[in-house]
């Protein structure tokens, strides 16, 4: 994809140094609801060579969307040089016209706000858009936010356990045994492209991010992409039945997508229980995996409600009791029974079993259209920095600890300031360590 050639004249009487100053993309609204049936004649004036058109055109499914796409690729390809000029002309290129004035005269933010669907939209120089993996009520109200604590693309290089430290964990801790090769397989699914919800734009960086990250530590990763909700669970299902899980150590699945209190969405928009996601591992139905760390992550909302926050030190009620939440998760996730039992004692269903969540029951959780998840980013910046000598039990609270300082900064839309606290339920019976490059 190369940048169009631009003229030198300006457009509508703008200045060079005046388009740059508000970010392009507060703009990307008008486009899509004004051009997006030209989109691939826009795709073509902005650079983009038949190839890309083509794959955009296979990837996603109706032209909105691919509109947007369009604008997003070019606007993250060309950074500054992306430019309301350069936009402007393209549209004037395909005749256009009312659509680049209706730019010049300022239509972005206040109006998308207004719109159903996936929703543009920043004021500020720097912006970092951001979704909600929600599919309740509201959202088509998805909204993209500007300026959080993000830290940009991730290079994704797992740090190394030396030997010595791992002799001593061996020797001290009795751990998981962790020396396959692979260590396991990790199942990742990626849902972006939905029938009627919201285009989850970033999560094809968190597929990068996290691919990457379990092939660092050594697992041999399987990608499932845009799948429906019984293509999900028969894949699933079958993962979980591999006769190859009995010789290796550990298990990981990790699910993004749109969510709600115990579901995710399939790409048909119908919801995937999790339970039955989990029950496909537990000891009864994965016997190969008896005895073996299963780890699920999950990239999801998992209700309606955003958190706003407190202010460090101000408490002025008890407010929700946590761990009392907590416990009853935990009960629901492992199979726990409320009460102890007189008969004769039996394993659990559901052991070695451990839970990441990107938020807390019944909130939404953040999205960074450029970045990817607050949760995946998080993910994989703690692990391949701290899986060489930390457990697992001990990287995730660093995982919570670097979500919960993040602040979604949207000023003008309705989920300017939220917060996002991850949480994990697990029951390890002991230490998990990844060693990676231990051989």
């Amino acid at each position: 994809m190369s940048q169009p050639k631009r003229s030198r004249q300006q457009l509508f009487g703008q200045s060079a140094r005046g388009t740059t100053k508000t970010d392009v993309s507060v703009h990307f609204d008008t486009v899509v609801k004004e051009a997006s049936h030209n989109w691939d004649g826009l795709a073509k004036e902005l650079g983009f060579n038949r190839n890309e058109i083509r794959n955009i055109k296979s990837d996603v499914p109706d032209q909105d969307r691919r509109c947007r796409e369009v604008l997003w690729k070019w606007k993250n390809k060309y950074g500054r040089e992306a430019t309301l000029q350069v936009l402007q002309e393209a549209l004037v290129n395909i005749e256009e016209g009312d659509t680049a004035q209706a730019l010049e005269e300022g239509a972005g933010p206040s109006n998308a706000v207004q719109e159903e669907g996936p929703r543009g939209g920043s004021t500020l120089d720097d912006p970092k858009p951001h979704h909600q993996d929600s599919a309740g009520p509201g959202a088509g109200g998805n909204w993209e936010a500007s300026a959080d604590e993000d830290d940009g693309k991730i290079n994704v290089m797992v740090k190394t356990c030396d030997e010595e430290f791992w002799d001593k964990i061996m020797n001290e801790k009795d751990p998981y045994r962790m020396d396959s090769k692979p260590r396991g397989y990790a199942l990742i699914l990626n849902n972006k492209n939905f029938t009627s919800l919201p285009y989850r734009g970033g999560s094809a960086v968190d597929l990068s991010n996290i691919t990457s990250l379990f092939q660092g530590l050594s697992f041999e990763t399987h990608v499932l992409e845009d799948k429906k909700a019984q293509e999900i669970k028969g894949e699933v299902l079958a993962f979980s039945q591999r006769k190859e899980h009995r010789q290796k150590d550990c298990c990981v699945v990790v699910l993004m997508s749109h969510g709600e209190e115990g579901v995710i969405f399939g790409s048909d928009d119908v919801p995937v229980q999790l339970d039955d996601i989990f029950s496909m591992f537990d000891n009864k139905n994965c016997p190969r995996l008896k005895g073996k760390p299963k780890l699920f992550f999950i990239q999801a909302c998992r209700g309606l409600k955003v958190d706003k926050g407190v202010p460090v030190d101000e408490a002025d009620g008890p407010g929700p009791d946590v761990k009392v939440n907590l416990k009853s998760e935990m009960r629901s996730f492992l199979h726990l029974p409320e009460d102890e039992s007189d008969g004769p004692e039996v394993q659990p269903t559901r052991t070695e079993m451990l839970c990441g969540y990107a938020t807390q029951l019944g909130y939404k959780s953040f999205r960074n259209i450029e970045n990817g998840s607050w949760f995946i980013q998080a993910i994989t910046k703690v692990f391949m920095e701290h899986a060489k000598d930390k457990s697992v039990t001990e990287m995730m609270p660093k995982v919570i600890n670097d979500v919960s300082k993040r602040t979604a900064s949207c000023p003008g839309y309705p989920h300017h300031g939220g917060k996002e606290e991850a949480e994990f339920l697990y029951k390890l019976h002991k230490p998990l360590y990844f060693f990676p490059g231990v051989e």
